[in-house]
């Protein structure tokens, strides 16, 4: 495996993390399946032989990989506290006012 190979797949790495940062800040989901095998297959080839002029380089980008992944993990730790908040406040109302439902079909507090 070449490094200029390894360098481009992990570019591309890093763009996908990028890019689910920013689906999870506005509130999205993301499914990160396809990315742990493509981070596996990488690191399994980064322990092979690497070209000694490019390894700085690439260790500059596994450090840069691991800073977007603590910065994806915030953006996820927040979204679920968000979520955990919502879906207490909306467990509060469901308590104080029924459950919102229609009073003809047996929904409510009427």
């Amino acid at each position: 495996m070449s490094s200029q190979s390894i360098l481009v797949r992990l570019g591309a790495i890093a763009d996908a993390i990028i890019e689910a940062r920013a689906t999870v800040e506005a509130g999205g989901g993301v499914d990160l399946t396809a990315m742990e095998g493509a981070v596996e297959d990488v690191c399994g080839d980064v322990t092979q032989e690497i070209e000694p002029e490019d390894r700085a380089e690439i260790a500059g980008r596994l450090q840069a990989i691991v800073t977007d992944l603590d910065e994806l993990a915030a953006a996820l730790t927040r979204q679920q506290q968000r979520l955990s908040e919502s879906e207490g406040l909306d467990a509060a109302a469901r308590r104080a006012y029924g459950d919102g439902g229609d009073p003809d079909t047996g929904g409510g507090n009427a």
